[in-house]
Parts: C-alpha cells; structure tokens; sequence
C-alpha cells in the first residue's frame, strides 16, 4: 500500500457508499461456514487410532455416568453460549446476504508527513476479499460496514486518518453477480490493545454480521484462486458503444502520460488516462460523476480517480448535468500499480441501485 493524497475525498467516498449500501437493503441473513480455512485445516490433525483404541478400551464408570446425568443443566449457561455469535477465522470463506467474503489477516500501517496515529494509539489496516454470489448488483464499504471489538469490548469504526495513510485500494465499490473486490480498511487502536475480532455488517438494516477473530499479532494470507461464487462478467471493448439504461458509454482511447515536471507517478505506479463519451438518449438531464467510474485490476483491486493524473488530461471533464439529447466527452485519470494485469474501466450509469458495466483496458 502507498499513501495517496490526490484523489477525489476519503469522505465523498464514504458518503456515498453509505447511500449505495443502504440502497441494496435486505431481510435478516446469517453467517455460514462456506469453506475453511486452509490453516485451520492443516491443524485439525487426524485422531491417532492407537489413541483411540486405548481410550475405547477403558471402561466407563457407572458411578460417575450416574453422577454426572444427575448434575441439571443450567439454563443461565445455556442461553449465555446461544447468545454469543459465531466467530470465524482468518481464512475462511463466509456466506452472507448473497456475499462470499474472506479475511485475508491485517497489518500495522505507518503513518506519514500528512497523517500520524495519536500518542498511544497505532494505525491498523484490514484486508478482505469479497465475492457477489447473488444475481443482483451488491455495493459494499469497508467505512460503513466494518468495526473492531478487543478483549476489553471497546469498539473501534474505521478511522479517517488510518484510511489516508492506507492511500488506494481501499474497500468499497458496487459488484456485479460472480465478481471479486479486495480491499483495505483502516481502523486506529490503542498500541496495547489485544484480542481483536473484526466485525461485518452484511446491511446496514438487516441485522446480519459475520465476526471474524484476528488476534493480538498481524498475520496476513493469500485469498485462494477462485472463491466459491465466482463466475466470469461480461466485459466490453475499447472502442464499443454500450448502453446502460438511458445512457451509451464509449472509450474511446487508453493512453499512459508519463507526467510532466510538477505531476509524476509515485514510485511503483503508472497514470492511466481513460478519454470517454458518454451519450444521453433519454427524455430528462442526467447529473454525471467521476464518481462513477473507478479501474479494477486482475486481483480484484478497485482505483479511484486521482486528480493528478486527470490534470494531464487534454480534453474536458465528464462531470456535471448532460442534458437530454446531448453528447460529452471527457477523460478520467487514475494511478494503479505498474505491474497491475488484466485492468478494466468501470461505469457506474446510477449511483443509487445502477448496474456497473466494465470496459477491457489494453
């Protein structure tokens, strides 16, 4: 992760992933164990029969069975342990409201010139990978959806400063059915706090959280290949006109500006300047965004528009009211890493409840 300072605001962000997430509202939905995961697995190691046999050879005593049956279950203890919810691992793969999701572990993130942790506080980030098993569109916030309990029960929500020290690729963005998004969340904890568990909201309203045990030290795993919900999106071309609703987006050319004196990619990264048009054929104006538009890579990263690059831009924004009938065309820049693969644009036509479309990046 790279501290990045010059894209669109941390909060318009989180504004308006909160509307997008509020907009996807649903019932109540509980947690499941999809899949394991693979280091769990490898410590449930297989009961010896040797120790087995022995221990099935030792008689049972009838005194102690009689005592024991003899002994009332406490109804207290019982409807204690059902009130506590389940806690999954790092690893496992999670069910919940038409989600696959996985916790990949955390980290410690160092602050910078801009941004430091308050004195006796650290800043944290969270990665997680999520999948839209269902057939509708799923918008997701790692800022609205996620907090930190720790084994004194305080509660920690993401934190501003820690999500700029995190920079790009955070969590958050609109799923289409069978695709991934990977992401960072930041959170600032007290240096001594211990016994971490992440908790996720999986609606806002719905009532439904999946809460996943992290522990007192980071740790951090690759997500596997294909997670389980998965399926390939349609993606479109370079060059092809796409309708979506009322509007037909095109993109038009794919150029990498290698930056002038006073604009320049930061170390390990590459500028991406994406010229489209977008067309309004229907009967009412229509108010556009950068917003709307964010580049995934092949890991399932999602970047923003960073106002550095788009001051290379040579045309127009696309931003503002386009009104019936009428035509823009704009260019957008982003900044993603330099050995990012499989890059595609994405176009989000409504902000509220709108089905993204992807365009293949060369």
């Amino acid at each position: 992760m790279k501290p990045q300072y010059r894209s669109w605001p941390v909060i318009g962000i989180a504004v308006g992933m909160l509307i997008l997430v509020l907009a996807c509202g649903g019932g109540a939905a509980a947690p499941t164990l999809v899949a394991t995961s693979p280091a769990q697995e490898e410590q449930s190691a297989p009961v010896s029969q040797t120790t087995a046999v022995a221990d099935a050879a030792q008689p049972t005593s009838q005194a102690t069975a009689v005592a024991d049956a003899a002994q009332p279950t406490s109804q207290a203890t019982a409807v204690a342990d059902a009130a506590q919810p389940q806690v999954f691992n790092i690893g496992d793969v999670i069910g919940i409201d038409g989600l696959n999701l996985i916790v990949l572990g955390w980290q410690v993130v160092e602050g910078n010139s801009f941004v430091q942790p308050e004195p006796g506080q650290r800043f944290i980030a969270v990665e997680m990978v999520i999948v839209n098993q269902g057939d509708s569109p799923k918008s997701v916030s790692g800022l609205w959806q996620l907090s930190l309990k720790d084994a004194e029960f305080r509660k920690y929500t993401p934190d501003f400063s820690a999500t700029v020290a995190i920079g790009d690729r955070q969590l958050g963005g609109v799923l289409v059915p069978g695709e991934r998004l990977r992401g960072w969340t930041g959170f600032s904890i007290p240096e001594d706090a211990r016994g971490l568990t992440l908790t996720f909201d999986g609606n806002l309203f719905s009532g439904g959280t999946v809460s996943v045990a992290l522990g007192d030290d980071p740790v951090r795993q690759e997500p596997p290949a294909t997670i389980p919900g998965e399926r390939p999106i349609t993606v479109f071309n370079v060059g092809e006109s796409v309708q979506v609703g009322d509007l037909v987006i095109t993109v038009n050319e794919v150029t990498s500006p290698l930056g002038d004196r006073f604009s320049q990619p930061d170390d390990g990264y590459r500028f991406v300047l994406v010229d489209v048009t977008i067309e309004n054929r229907g009967d009412r104006s229509r108010f556009l965004s950068s917003i709307q538009t964010w580049i995934k890579d092949a890991q399932g990263y999602c970047y923003t528009e960073n106002i550095t690059a788009t001051s290379l831009a040579t045309g127009v924004r696309i931003d503002g009211e386009l009104p019936a009938g009428q035509t823009v065309r704009g260019q957008i820049g982003f900044e993603v890493p330099a050995d990012a693969s499989e890059l595609r644009f994405v176009f989000d036509p409504d902000v509220i409840g709108g089905t993204p479309v992807s365009i293949r990046l060369p």
